[in-house]
């Protein structure tokens, strides 16, 4: 199922944090962005080739190329995601207390995760954390998921997906004319 990056389709298009059965792990979060990513590069690259052999485009064609442009290229728009409690606990033995914050603040503090009462810098692979079915939807820009999967400059990985976007249709259109 193809995401449709709007607000109106919460369904298709709510993506989560983490998984529940791996709460700490960032390879998973990256995994799953990168996917998103890639879809809306190839979906522009899609409805780009389509204009080219003029080739009318459907309401739901448009609205797919409007999500996947504003999901990559727009500063303004939201992404609602799904954002769950996690309790974590001290790691450090005098001290073991729990805490609780929402999965989406985790990439803010990197490798090392100090505990609110004794300032002790907790391994993110050695603290214990339990996800509490308490959640949330909140809303999240392509800045801010940016930012949690390590993309650091935002104007050069747009030009990256810009000249993608160009790779992919003078790529497809030279095939297309090989093949008449």
């Amino acid at each position: 199922m193809r995401p449709t990056y709007i607000e109106e389709d919460n369904s298709d298009r709510t993506a989560y944090i983490q998984s529940r059965q791996d709460i700490l792990n960032k390879t998973f979060v990256v995994d799953l962005w990168t996917k998103v990513i890639v879809r809306a590069i190839e979906d522009l690259a899609a409805y780009r080739i389509q204009r080219r052999i003029k080739k009318k485009l459907s309401e739901e064609e448009l609205i797919f190329e409007a999500s996947a442009h504003g999901f990559l290229f727009d500063d303004n728009w939201r992404i609602p995601i799904d954002d769950y409690k996690i309790m974590l606990q001290c790691s450090k033995v005098r001290c073991s207390a729990p805490w609780i914050i929402y999965i989406s603040e985790l990439p803010k503090y990197g490798k090392r995760i100090p505990c609110p009462y004794c300032g002790y810098k907790n391994n993110r692979k050695r603290i214990q954390a339990e996800v509490i079915e308490d959640q949330q939807v909140k809303d999240t820009s392509f800045r801010e998921i940016a930012e949690a999967i390590g993309i650091n400059n935002l104007t050069e990985f747009r030009n990256g997906c810009r000249k993608r976007i160009d790779e992919i249709v003078q790529k497809r259109l030279l095939a297309k004319n090989k093949k008449h």
